[in-house]
């Protein structure tokens, strides 16, 4: 629960990408990109670059279904930071940082 009595569900996971940090950032913020790596059939109704905060887009996941999310940070190469409303109450935050690890990029 969170201080608004608000029920909370928080994952943490980490995961290496061989390929260096820049590419990989790029990855997060392409929305071509954004797509497969989401599992989304696209991203449309881009509002502007989404490495700057401010920036919304719309998620195309299956039939109606479409949320809207919007970039709340981003500091290029190191930090994406975007959430959403999924409907019925429900929200959504993706943080994810990236650090140069051994030949690639460590995303938590």
């Amino acid at each position: 629960m969170n201080d608004n009595g608000d029920q909370v569900l928080r994952v943490r996971f980490s995961q290496f990408v061989r390929a260096p940090i820049q590419r990989v950032y790029a990855a997060y913020v392409t929305p071509a990109l954004m797509a497969k790596w989401m599992g989304l059939r696209a991203i449309t109704d881009v509002s502007g670059p989404l490495d700057r905060p401010g920036a919304t887009f719309v998620g195309v996941v299956f039939g109606p279904y479409r949320p809207r999310s919007e970039v709340l940070a981003a500091e290029p190469p190191v930090l994406h930071d975007m959430g959403g409303s999924a409907g019925l109450g429900m929200g959504w935050r993706w943080t994810a940082r990236f650090a140069v690890k051994d030949e690639g990029t460590e995303i938590t």
